[in-house]
């Protein structure tokens, strides 16, 4: 009996690493739409991190194909720093000092011609579609821990997503790593329209010049399927 307590109490009181600070930027240059830029700045994170790309299994564009530019910046000793892709979807970071930004970029492809399927990301002088898995590399040695995200977007870019706002306009907050991949982000001149159904609050978000047609659409698709 006191040894299972010893035991109890030398695990209690045994050393964990802290959850890391995590920060990401998504950026876009309205010259070069067809490339996102990002950025992770971590901060008390471990040496050595892995990074991964959440793989849908229905819904997977398979957009590990189109990561690539790896910068890592800011940290204790840059020169030692560096990402090796272990596999298709896993890079692992040598972070010295356990702080620094990893920098990488994520070329959109131009969807295929006739109806594009809602889960592919696009761009376009109006506006684009972030779907999270494909652009936000997460932490699978740190799922709970929560991140932050800055929009850094053309000017008159409007923002619709689930993640809540992070305090700056700009900003969204996500709990955990679950919570950021499966939070979609549309992003452009959007037009919102609020409504009741059923008494419940509702609010679509959509693109394109025609207003009235979306809202009118939405208004029929939400009073038959949603319950």
């Amino acid at each position: 009996m006191l040894t299972s307590l010893l035991l109890a109490i030398i695990v209690a009181l045994a050393p964990t690493w802290p959850r890391p600070t995590i920060a990401y930027t998504l950026r876009f240059d309205a010259g070069h739409l067809d490339v996102a830029e990002l950025a992770i700045e971590l901060r008390h994170a471990p040496t050595s991190v892995s990074l991964a790309m959440r793989v849908h299994a229905e819904y997977d564009a398979r957009y590990w194909r189109y990561v690539d530019g790896f910068q890592i910046e800011h940290t204790a000793n840059d020169g030692a720093a560096s990402v090796v892709r272990e596999d298709s979807t896993l890079w692992r970071v040598t972070l010295p000092g356990g702080h620094g930004v990893v920098r990488y970029r994520v070329h959109i492809q131009a969807p295929p011609s006739g109806v594009r399927r809602a889960w592919l990301p696009y761009a376009r002088p109006d506006g684009a579609f972030i779907n999270s898995p494909d652009f936000f590399l997460y932490l699978p040695d740190f799922p709970n821990a929560p991140a932050t995200v800055h929009l850094d977007v053309p000017p008159g870019w409007r923002v619709a997503t689930a993640l809540p706002s992070g305090g700056a306009s700009a900003e969204r907050a996500a709990f955990d790593a679950a919570t950021l991949v499966d939070s979609p982000i549309l992003l452009g001149a959007l037009h919102d329209w609020s409504f009741a159904e059923r008494g419940r609050p509702r609010i679509t978000w959509c693109t394109g010049r025609s207003r009235t047609r979306h809202a009118s659409t939405a208004r029929r698709w939400s009073t038959r399927y949603i319950a």
